[in-house]
């Protein structure tokens, strides 16, 4: 019996070097606006991302399956509505949780993280309390739950 390997003509090793998953040439918007790269990074990792355009669409063009695992059975969301209106696409974003990605702008170097429930705000150095942490100011601007100038 031959095997598939020897019924096969040998073909020369192709190299891709960039695979895309984005719409280049959308059949009723037609071809998308050229871009500037920029490269944004999920969880340490570089991605190549364009600018402009939404934190999702980035990685989701660079095959980033997990966005966030919901807070009690850890199951993993994606994109959903992809108009800002659900928390499916939230994610840590320099250090801020729950950033609806379908709807923000990359920047260069931007650090994204999986979130992991409903998110927990990075400290700044020496900062013993997180934003939103403490009494609301009671100044009346809408500012409620936002830490105050005296503490």
């Amino acid at each position: 019996m031959v095997s598939w390997a020897q019924r096969e003509p040998v073909r020369p090793h192709i190299v891709v070097t960039a695979v895309t998953r984005r719409i280049v040439d959308h059949p009723v918007l037609g071809p998308a606006p050229a871009r500037a790269p920029v490269t944004i990074f999920m969880g340490g990792t570089p991605v190549a991302a364009l600018e402009g355009e939404p934190i999702a669409a980035a990685l989701a063009a660079a095959g980033v399956r997990v966005f966030r695992r919901t807070s009690k059975r850890r199951e993993p969301r994606q994109i959903f509505c992809g108009i800002g209106r659900c928390t499916d696409c939230v994610m840590v974003v320099d250090g801020q949780p729950n950033v609806r990605t379908c709807v923000t702008p990359v920047r260069e170097g931007m650090r994204v993280e999986v979130q992991d429930g409903r998110g927990v705000w990075e400290r700044a150095r020496g900062d013993s309390s997180a934003p939103g942490d403490g009494p609301a100011t009671g100044s009346g601007d809408g500012a409620a739950g936002v830490r105050g100038g005296d503490g």
